[in-house]
């Protein structure tokens, strides 16, 4: 395959990976948790210069990815990349303070609030 098709085959892989993710009402917010509020299960991070206050629901489902799941080695990437995301809890997700966590979220946006119906946790 040559250099130009490659490229291509990889941008339109890119975008119908993240195709997969982006649904109609879907809104996704990324970055460094900044205040961590356990009793009220809300969090705040940073996205493009804006904070958003993210807000669960008894139906939010919690990740941790492989990277972040990984405490040993990172050196091994080959092994690293093989590992499966881990499912957390409601329990597992809140009873760490996660600040300065990184996190992508998705869910639905009111004015700077993220109600989420999908978190991800990642080791940056």
């Amino acid at each position: 395959m040559t250099g130009t098709r490659w490229l291509l085959s990889c941008v339109l892989l890119g975008a119908v990976v993240s195709g997969a993710l982006a649904q109609p009402g879907v809104y996704n917010v990324e970055g460094r948790i900044t205040a961590w509020d356990h009793i009220n299960r809300t969090f705040r991070l940073v996205y493009e210069g804006r904070t958003y206050t993210v807000s669960v629901q008894d139906a939010t489902r919690y990740e941790r990815s492989a990277w972040a799941a990984r405490q040993a080695d990172l050196r091994d990437e080959e092994h690293t990349l093989d590992e499966h995301d881990v499912w957390l809890t409601s329990s597992q997700f809140w009873s760490a303070n996660r600040t300065g966590q990184f996190a992508e979220v998705y869910g639905t946006r009111t004015g700077s609030t993220v109600n989420a119906s999908h978190v991800e946790l990642f080791l940056r």
